[in-house]
């Protein structure tokens, strides 16, 4: 059904600029304490915890790389090519001759 004018169901804020109660629930959940053996050790660790436990022991190259990236910062993905001492690169190009001119 079509809204109308004056329909309540309409948003005229749009959606919200910030999610301070999400971002809030986050912190709280995974903050949170999980108990449990591993590899017969009883340990108490949070949820954030255990998933940069897992993103660095993982298989997964791209679970390692983003715990690296968050430990060290992203690696620059900008590659400049420059000659000696920062110069232009300057190239020959040699002609080879056959032996048939």
């Amino acid at each position: 059904m079509p809204f109308v004018k004056g329909d309540a169901r309409i948003n005229r804020k749009g959606r919200p600029k910030n999610f301070d109660a999400a971002r809030a629930l986050f912190l709280e959940i995974g903050n949170e304490v999980l108990s449990g053996e591993v590899k017969g050790v009883y340990t108490e660790t949070t949820r954030v915890q255990a998933i940069i436990r897992d993103w660095l022991t993982s298989n997964n190259f791209q679970k390692q790389k983003a715990a690296i990236e968050y430990m060290f910062g992203k690696v620059p993905d900008k590659t400049e090519l420059t000659g000696k001492d920062g110069e232009p690169i300057t190239w020959r190009q040699f002609i080879e001759s056959s032996s048939n001119d």
